[in-house]
C-alpha cells in the first residue's frame, strides 16, 4: 500500500497465487482524493484452463464519469471477448460496448448500445462477420423513449457470393404496422 498525504494519492496492490490449481489474481487499486479520481484493475489467469480476464473500473468522482472495461481470453478455445461500459452521471450518457472473437471457427461480433437518459434516446447496433464464410451482417436500432419512434436497419452481405440484402422498418408509437 502506497500513500502520498502531500498529493493526497493512494494505490494498493494484492496478488494471490495458488501453485496447485496454477490460479493467479492482481488486484490495484489508486485513488487521488485531491481531482477525486479513483482506478481499479483486477487480472486472474488460470494457467491449466488457459483462461484469462482482465477488468478496469475508473471513476472520476470531480466529473461523475465512469468506466467499466473487461477482457476475457481463453487460449485453449481461442475466444475473445471485450466488454466497455461508459456512464456520465452528470448529462446521462450510457454506452455499451461488446466484441466477441472466436478465432477457432473464425468469427467475430461487435455490439453497441448508447443511451441519452436526458432525451430518451436509444441506439443498438450490432455487426457479425464469419470470416471463414465471408458473411456480414449490421443491425441498427434507434428509439426515441419520448416521441415513441422507432427505425430497424439490417444489411446482409455475402462477399463471396456478392448477395446484399437490405431491410428498413420505421414505426410509430401508437400506430400499428411499419411506416
Amino acid at each position: 500500500m502506497e500513500r502520498d498525504i502531500e498529493t493526497e494519492f493512494e494505490c494498493f496492490r494484492t496478488m494471490e497465487r495458488d501453485i496447485d490449481t496454477e490460479f493467479e489474481c492482481f488486484r490495484t487499486m489508486e485513488r487521488d482524493i485531491e481531482t477525486g479520481f479513483e482506478c481499479f484493475r483486477t487480472m486472474e489467469r488460470d494457467i491449466e484452463t488457459g483462461f484469462e480476464c482482465f477488468r478496469t473500473m475508473e471513476r472520476d468522482i470531480d466529473t461523475e464519469f465512469e468506466c467499466f472495461r473487461t477482457m476475457e481470453r481463453d487460449i485453449e478455445t481461442e475466444f475473445e471477448c471485450f466488454r466497455t461500459m461508459e456512464r456520465d452521471i452528470d448529462t446521462g450518457f450510457e454506452c455499451f460496448r461488446t466484441m466477441e472473437r472466436d478465432i477457432e471457427i473464425e468469427f467475430e461480433c461487435f455490439r453497441t448500445m448508447e443511451r441519452d437518459i436526458e432525451t430518451g434516446f436509444e441506439w443498438f447496433r450490432t455487426m457479425e462477420r464469419d470470416i471463414d464464410t465471408e458473411f456480414e451482417c449490421f443491425r441498427t436500432m434507434e428509439r426515441d423513449i419520448e416521441t415513441g419512434f422507432e427505425w430497424f436497419r439490417t444489411m446482409e452481405r455475402d462477399i463471396e457470393t456478392e448477395f446484399k440484402f437490405l431491410i428498413i422498418f420505421k414505426r410509430q408509437r401508437g400506430s400499428k404496422r411499419g411506416l
